[in-house]
């Protein structure tokens, strides 16, 4: 049986259409919290909106259910024979992404493109392309061929710390951690403390168990750009894993207050900090009680 993607379908094409929750639930006479709550998969959508849902983005409704075979939506296919930014054809080989294997090969052809396009002046999007290309095919099984692919590439730019990135990226998403903690260590040892390492050394250290050096490295990336919110989400996470609630809450709190400061505070950017947080509530006053019990009067 098909799973039903409504939610996710709603979310992807209002944020390619860049319009807010708000826009969407005035359009279709719903409360803002109805929206929110389609896009978290809380709830449906009534079957009587469905024909307006679809109406609205101009797609079909078995494409919104997310059971069309053609599940590449218009906008992005028409977009893709214009000039685009190097930015714009990266967003789009993200959203394609997520619409699974059956667009695995245009957003591949998308990489390969913004490849060509960017190999002489080398933007940051060039490189993130190729993270974007590491994410996709180790997804699809094919992490050996990353890992040969960017061992080649280290060996021709050994200065570049980007080729270290890449590698131990490859070789993380390989589930080879041990592996890609060694180079990990390599580029540091050239000075190459960059916030996308760091970020990387956290999540390698977290699955290698080495929490507090997890911790460091994220709360470094972070400190090094306050633009990377990930370190925010992972540390918060982690600390719920280590069962430090009080700390778990401290990073959410932080998490509610970036996207308020960074404009990104749509309700459901909003909702998963809030239900976190109190969750561990309930943690802490779980073990307060615990406490009490334990203690003799």
């Amino acid at each position: 049986m098909t799973e039903i993607q409504i939610g996710t379908q709603i979310a992807l094409l209002r944020k390619k259409r860049k319009i807010t929750q708000a826009d969407l639930a005035n359009s279709l006479s719903v409360s803002n919290q109805a929206v929110s709550k389609w896009e978290l998969g809380i709830c449906y959508p009534d079957l009587s909106l469905l024909p307006k849902l679809a109406e609205y983005f101009d797609v079909s409704t078995d494409f919104l259910l997310g059971i069309s075979k053609d599940l590449v939506p218009e906008d992005i296919m028409l977009r893709l024979d214009g000039d685009l930014k190097l930015s714009e054809l990266l967003d789009d080989a993200k959203i394609l992404d997520k619409r699974g294997i059956d667009c695995f090969h245009k957003a591949s052809t998308i990489c390969n493109t913004i490849f060509a396009e960017g190999e002489q002046e080398r933007p940051p999007e060039y490189y993130l392309a190729h993270e974007q290309y590491i994410l996709m095919y180790t997804r699809i099984g094919q992490g050996a061929r990353c890992v040969k692919e960017y061992q080649k590439r280290l060996e021709l730019e050994p200065e570049n710390w980007w080729s270290y990135y890449l590698l131990s990226l490859a070789l993380y998403k390989n589930k080879q951690e041990k592996d890609s903690w060694k180079w990990i260590q390599r580029a540091f040892q050239k000075n190459y403390e960059k916030p996308e390492l760091l970020l990387l050394a956290g999540d390698v250290c977290k699955e290698l168990k080495l929490y507090e050096e997890a911790l460091v490295y994220w709360k470094k990336a972070y400190k090094l750009d306050s633009n990377k919110c990930t370190a925010l989400y992972s540390q918060a996470y982690l600390y719920e894993k280590i069962k430090d609630y009080k700390n778990a809450m401290r990073m959410w709190s932080r998490v509610i207050e970036w996207r308020h400061e960074h404009a990104q505070d749509e309700q459901h950017e909003l909702d998963w900090p809030f239900v976190k947080m109190a969750q561990l509530k309930q943690a802490l006053d779980h073990e307060a009680t615990k406490l009490e019990m334990q203690t003799p009067e």
